[in-house]
């Protein structure tokens, strides 16, 4: 239960608080791809070769980026709860399977926001995609309290996917100042959920940037 009081989603406007921490570790990763878009971009295919090479090193940078980004994050909410007593270190080794899947679940919605949002950007100015992400991360939630609402058991929301105490598993779900859990959705199956929007985000960038008319991009 240690992380009860960032992980329930009851209430509108502590869900809100949410989705702005959640995007937090998404907003330094926004540019990646925008920043070989412009006057350098034919330098950089030239130099990867192709636009399939370019787009997979970038990809691969930001999955790392992201790996930091959310451990910077998750490590900042540990030390936090820590040393206000929340919990023990000790509490975090016996519980160390909620934790992994804390984290795995935030780095993966991570990942997913980071890419689709560096995508969109090929073709905006880059200050258009903060406001866009916040708005996408905010509007996920919103729909997850909709959702709540109306005792789903499925959701296909990936703000609901990556919230811990919304699943089957979570330990004393139910009990988490009146936590919601959707019985259908597991672990298991958002990690599965996650890997699946990734990769066909991934297919359909991959398409956009190999079909994409460089010329009448907007440069910044």
């Amino acid at each position: 239960q240690a992380f009860c009081f960032i992980e329930n989603n009851t209430d509108l406007s502590l869900s809100i608080t949410i989705s702005a921490m959640m995007f937090v570790p998404i907003i330094p990763l926004l540019g990646v791809f925008k920043r070989d878009y412009g006057t350098e971009l034919w330098y950089c295919i030239t130099r990867y070769r192709s636009r399939k090479r370019w787009f997979f090193k970038k990809t691969v940078f930001v999955l790392i980026l992201s790996f930091v980004s959310a451990g910077t994050y998750f490590l900042t909410v540990f030390l936090a709860t820590v040393s206000r007593g929340i919990f023990s270190p000790h509490f975090f080794f016996e519980k160390s399977h909620m934790f992994f899947f804390f984290f795995a679940l935030r780095f993966l919605f991570t990942v997913f926001f980071s890419i689709l949002l560096n995508i969109i950007s090929i073709f905006t100015k880059l200050r258009y995609i903060v406001a866009l992400g916040a708005c996408l991360v905010l509007g996920c939630s919103m729909e997850s309290v909709l959702e709540i609402r109306l005792n789903f058991t499925h959701s296909l929301n990936p703000y609901v996917h990556a919230t811990y105490y919304f699943h089957s598993q979570a330990e004393s779900g139910k009990s988490l100042i009146d936590g919601y859990i959707f019985k259908n959705i597991t672990l298991e199956k958002s990690v599965v959920y996650f890997v699946a929007i990734i990769v066909l985000t991934l297919l359909i960038g991959t398409i956009i940037n190999d079909k994409i008319d460089i010329g009448i991009l907007e440069e910044e």
